[in-house]
This record gives C-alpha cells, structure tokens and sequence, in this order.
C-alpha cells in the first residue's frame, strides 16, 4: 500500500505544480521615475527701426508691447535681439539701438540678454528681431490610485510614489529653467563670512530684534 501512496502523492504533486504556476502573480516592469519635463520655447517679433535713427517708430513701439501682453512676458524671460548683419558696421548705432529696445523690455520686467546676428539676408540696416525664450514646465500626470492595493503592493512599480512630489514642484516653481541648472550665486566675500564665524565662537553675536506684537521667550516666567 505504501509504495500505491507515494505514486498517488508524486501525481498529485505534479499536477497541482501547472496549476500553481497559472495562478502566480507576474511583476510588472520596472516604470521610468515620473519627473516634471521643461521645454525651451522661443516667441519671435520682427522690429524696424527709424532709418539712421537709434528710436522705434510709434507703431513698432505699441506693436513691440501688444507682443510682449500677448506672451505674457515676465520674470524669467530672456529677450535676444537679432541684428542683421550690415549692423554690425555701425557700433554707435547699434548701442543706442540696444538701449531703446532695453527701456521697452524694462517696463515689463524684462532685460537684453544678448545681441546677436542674423544669417538670413535683411535689406538694410533697420530690421532687426527680437526672440522671447522661456522655459515651460509640464508636471507629470500622475495615477490615482482608487483600487485596491492589495494586489497593487505585488504588481505596481514604486517609482511613482515621487510621483506627486514632482507634479507639485513643477506647479509651484517661479523659474522653470531653475531645474535645468542652477543660478550662479555670484562672488563671496570669504573675510566678512569668516569674521561672523569668529564672533558666533566668542559669544558676540547679536540679538535679533523683537517683532510687534510678539514676545520673547522666557519673557513672562509666569
């Protein structure tokens, strides 16, 4: 009877085996981290100035606005004005040319980052172009998750749980080239900064003053 058995328990065993295999939960592959994606995008307007003249004509200068509204150029902008070629021949010109285009982009917040010049033929020396260019950013679409995640904790990948932190920053950033590289934060000043070190190991430093309406801690001692 014992060796009828154990031929009725190897049977069993392999054919509960295939069964077992069908009823395995694949894992889903590896998803690629959900990060905010940011564009550069450019905004081209044609400007003419006044013949020999360093000032635009009154319909270029109400056209460069409506231009700029119509963008909504702002804080983190930067304006390139294209020059043709034949410019280049009167520096003086093309200096005063800069400063009237630099007081038309001040009122909105903007300034000349650069000039450059054109490689398409302009005729003469009075069409220029001015180029907009802006960083966008799109945040990520992220899943909701309404089913259930019993079965989501095998399967899902967890590279979307930086899903919404990703979503969030690129909503909020005022700059979106600021997650392309970094701002240069510009010279420091290593004696000043080594001085406040010095007097912060010495005990001489400074109280901050006291906001209105608050009080200092330990003030009352009631």
């Amino acid at each position: 009877m014992r060796p009828f058995r154990h031929l009725l328990l190897s049977l069993g065993i392999a054919l509960a085996l295939p069964a077992l295999a069908g009823c395995s939960v694949g894992r889903l592959e590896a998803e690629t981290p959900r990060e905010t994606r940011v564009d550069l995008v450019a905004f081209r307007h044609p400007l003419r100035f006044q013949p020999g003249a360093s000032h635009l004509a009154l319909q270029e200068e109400r056209g460069l606005a409506e231009f700029l509204r119509r963008i909504g150029a702002g804080y983190g902008d930067q304006a390139v004005l294209l020059a043709p070629q034949a410019a280049a021949s009167n520096e003086f010109l093309l200096e005063g040319r800069e400063e009237t285009l630099e007081r038309a982009l001040g009122r909105f917040g903007l300034r000349l980052a650069g000039t450059g010049f054109s490689d398409t033929p302009q005729p003469g020396t009075e069409h220029f172009e001015l180029l907009v260019h802006r960083h966008v950013a799109t945040p990520p679409s992220c899943p909701g998750f309404n089913r259930s995640l019993f079965d989501e904790a095998a399967a899902r990948s967890l590279n979307l749980l930086g899903c919404a932190n990703a979503a969030n920053l690129g909503l909020m950033v005022a700059n979106p080239g600021d997650l392309v590289h970094g701002r240069n934060p510009g010279p420091a000043d290593g004696t000043l900064a080594a001085r406040q070190i010095d007097r912060y190991r010495r005990g001489e430093t400074s109280r901050l003053p006291a906001s209105p309406g608050t009080t200092s801690v330990g003030s009352g001692g009631r």
